[in-house]
């Protein structure tokens, strides 16, 4: 764990990943349960990486239905191609049920010119002992 923050941090200069990104990275690597502090991990991870227009974390994030029906670079391309930025996002009310969690999410988005905000149910999944977003 510690190695693998160590690596992000010193790469970091040679990447486009921030050091929010980095730290929250760590945080998602080294987070293994169930519990709702992991989930939030994942969430702010997955969240914060789109925020940051480094769509790979995204998709790494993903659940595996998302993982194999696209190809990461199809994803990241897909991604930029929207041209929506993420100015904020917002955890609201989480429910866990076993391996699954509806979560509250809030967005403040640029669209264009124009600033919006979007309030939905976000679904996540556990798959190999890791919270990934389940896309509705």
């Amino acid at each position: 764990m510690v190695e693998t923050m160590i690596s992000i941090l010193q790469n970091r200069a040679r990447t486009s990943v921030s050091l929010s990104i980095a730290l929250s990275i760590c945080v998602f690597l080294g987070c293994s349960g169930r519990t709702e502090e992991c989930l939030k991990k994942s969430i702010e991870t997955y969240y914060s990486s789109i925020e940051e227009s480094d769509f790979g974390i995204a998709y790494d994030l993903e659940n595996s239905i998302v993982r194999e029906s696209i190809s990461r670079d199809q994803y990241i391309e897909n991604a930029e191609s929207r041209h929506v930025v993420i100015d904020s996002f917002a955890i609201g009310k989480v429910e866990v049920l076993k391996d699954r969690a509806r979560v509250e999410m809030k967005l403040i988005y640029v669209l264009g010119e124009k600033s919006r905000e979007s309030k939905f149910y976000d679904a996540w999944i556990i798959e190999d002992g890791k919270w990934r977003h389940a896309p509705n």
